[in-house]
């Protein structure tokens, strides 16, 4: 998994809210949505028709090892895109560098198994799907990692269809660790 190096406002959590920008995109800031949950509500970035609400519902539940901290997506020319930030509930765990980067190698090693009949599939879903992850600040905790879950497709409807599959893939992923 590639590291981003990158420096910008959004080094702790949570993100503060921004004024619209003269494109009318806007940032809301960040919402707890383990403590909040109705508060999806207010991620105008998260829809049914692009899957991300589910998806951010799915690994924000109560019982999950994953929390969310921001999204965006939109279309840009001939994709629809969208990234997903998110991290370990566990402190320890999201300070394991290894923990972090070890997730991309699961996604690629699940999608593989997943579709061993139709490598063409396995090959597109995994070029559709790119990992970074980076340094954070929890609410002013000692730093950690958070993990961006990038995804494009043509459209809203199949990049839908896409976060399903990484849906399936966090669902699996925390089926396994409760073993």
């Amino acid at each position: 998994m590639k590291k981003c190096s990158e420096t910008n406002n959004f080094a702790r959590w949570p993100f503060v809210p921004e004024k619209p920008r003269e494109d009318g995109e806007r940032n809301n800031g960040a919402f707890d949505l383990l403590a909040n949950p109705e508060q999806i509500d207010l991620i105008h970035e998260a829809t049914e028709d692009n899957g991300l609400r589910a998806l951010i519902a799915q690994l924000n539940s109560s019982d999950g090892l994953f929390m969310t901290l921001g999204c965006a997506s939109g279309q840009e020319g001939d994709l629809y895109y969208s990234y997903l930030e998110l991290t370990f509930r566990n402190a320890d765990v999201a300070r394991d560098e290894h923990s972090i980067t070890s997730l991309e190698d699961q996604w690629k090693a699940w999608v593989t198994e997943h579709c061993q009949k139709q490598p063409e599939f396995a090959a597109a879903l995994l070029a559709a799907v790119a990992w970074e992850y980076r340094e954070f600040s929890l609410r002013k905790a000692e730093p950690q990692y958070l993990v961006t879950v990038y995804s494009r497709a043509i459209n809203a409807a199949d990049h839908a269809l896409l976060l399903t599959w990484i849906e399936g893939f966090f669902s699996s992923y925390e089926k396994n660790q409760s073993h």
